[in-house]
């Protein structure tokens, strides 16, 4: 884990890294109080290589992070000892909020790319809600909005054939990037996600591809064929 000097996402720069990082909730808000910047000073912009964890299932929970770039899986043990993968989160994202309300995390955060996050001490958020409510409530609302999200997630990728539940993921990244472009899955975690084996989510990954349904880069997955793929999924 790198620490980054600075904020990069912040308009205008040096813009203090609380109030890029809560940007929605703060839209109109007034001036913070010294106990909250205090708290905000060990909030800082953090890199995770591919395959670090930003945390650990079963860990103390301190933090809610906010992923701002890359891609980052969640995952869950199961009584014979094999991890599940429950939850993909992208740019934008938050994950950890459990800490508000354990001591300790439900799940595993992995770095499946290259991920830049913004990590805020659960403290800190319980500072906000006594200071401004209607930024707590704010603050809620949004992230509300991705606890919604997250739980689509298991809903459409355990229903369906394998080949509509793949179709469907690689729907999910190719429009989360929106750029023609998404982080590549191995054929292990593709598996975890729908539902299959290993082996068989490489022997449908291989299919896809001769269909030119995706295309496979070293590093990323790109030129998803959307209408075909809406078609599989939908089928």
């Amino acid at each position: 884990m790198t620490p980054l000097i600075g904020c990069p996402h912040a308009v205008p720069a040096q813009k203090p890294c609380l109030e890029c990082c809560l940007s929605e909730a703060f839209t109109h808000s007034t001036a913070l109080p010294d106990t909250v910047r205090q708290l905000a000073d060990t909030l800082h912009e953090r890199s995770f290589s591919r395959g670090e964890q930003l945390y650990q299932e079963g860990g103390v929970a301190r933090t809610v992070t906010l992923v701002r770039s890359g891609l980052v899986k969640l995952t869950q043990s199961l009584p014979n000892g094999n991890q599940r993968i429950v939850r993909l989160r992208q740019d934008g994202d938050i994950i950890g909020l459990e800490s508000l309300v354990n001591h300790h995390y439900r799940h595993t955060a992995t770095a499946v790319s290259e991920v830049r996050a913004c990590q805020l001490p659960a403290a800190l958020i319980h500072v906000l809600e006594e200071f401004d409510r209607q930024v707590y409530d704010r603050l809620m609302a949004q992230w509300q909005r991705n606890l919604d999200e997250a739980d689509s997630f298991i809903t459409e990728l355990s229903t369906g054939t394998a080949e509509a539940r793949l179709a469907r993921l690689l729907l999910k990244l190719d429009g989360a990037q929106g750029s023609g472009r998404c982080p590549k899955l191995s054929r292990e975690d593709i598996g975890s996600i729908i539902g299959v084996s290993t082996e068989t989510a490489s022997r449908m990954m291989a299919r896809f591809k001769r269909a030119g349904l995706v295309r496979e880069h070293p590093t990323h997955f790109g030129e998803c064929d959307t209408a075909r793929l809406h078609r599989i999924a939908d089928g």
